[in-house]
């Protein structure tokens, strides 16, 4: 054999090396990855409940309206309130509803920027105390809930702080961490439950995606301490760091 068939025998030799390294590698990496059955973007909610029996005397804000702290919601006049004022019991006001005891009136606020997702107070209803009235989906902080279907191998390598890639509806992918998890188990099948938080959800040009809600699919990478972890944790970084992944 020449040194020409013999060099590229080396070369052929040292390619199927290679692809086989990177298919390993590749390989190695996808086993690490678990990818959701379901996930949805969710913002957090408040209610606000009547604090003392009374009509609803006038409303504010609409379903689906937007608002800002501090805006009226809607006003209550309450007679008990008054009475508790002559017996010298007077309530007192906070960021979420300012309380004139003896005119028995009670204005509710918004007490965080929001959407109003639920309205069930109407103009001359009577509440009683406690009554369910109005409910605030904030605008921020946005989280993602995702379910897994995990063996409990895996279950056992899904660990806080591990790092998740957000497919948003748009097909705009974020990074985000794992910031907790828990298992349910729904139809005779564990399910696992993880909270995925991204600061780049926070960013103004996807308040029209990233709402309440919407869907998207999320890929968590499962903890690995294989011989080949090292090697693919040092690839995959090579490849982000040139945006290839």
């Amino acid at each position: 054999m020449t040194w020409i068939g013999r060099l590229r025998l080396l070369l052929s030799l040292l390619l199927v090396l290679a692809l086989a390294a990177a298919l390993c590698l590749v390989f190695n990496q996808r086993q690490r990855q678990s990818l959701s059955v379901s996930a949805a973007i969710e913002q957090p909610r408040y209610a606000i409940a009547a604090v003392a029996p009374g009509v609803v005397t006038d409303i504010g804000v609409a379903l689906g309206d937007e608002v800002r702290a501090g805006d009226v919601l809607f006003t209550m006049t309450s007679v008990e309130l008054q009475q508790d004022a002559v017996h010298g019991l007077k309530a007192s006001s906070n960021d979420a509803m300012e309380i004139d005891p003896e005119q028995g009136t009670i204005v509710y606020r918004a007490t965080a920027d929001g959407r109003v997702a639920a309205l069930s107070a109407t103009s001359g209803n009577y509440l009683g105390a406690g009554a369910p009235v109005a409910t605030i989906v904030r605008s921020t902080p946005r989280t993602v809930q995702a379910q897994f279907r995990l063996t409990p191998r895996d279950y056992g390598r899904l660990e806080e702080g591990a790092r998740a890639q957000i497919l948003l509806p748009d097909d705009r992918t974020i990074e985000g961490t794992v910031g907790s998890a828990s298992v349910v188990t729904e139809n005779g099948q564990a399910i696992t439950r993880a909270l995925i938080t991204s600061p780049d959800l926070e960013a103004q040009d996807l308040d029209l995606i990233a709402t309440d809600g919407a869907p998207v699919s999320v890929t968590v990478e499962l903890t690995d301490s294989g011989v080949l972890a090292g090697p693919t944790d040092a690839l995959m970084d090579a490849l982000r760091s040139v945006g290839l992944r």
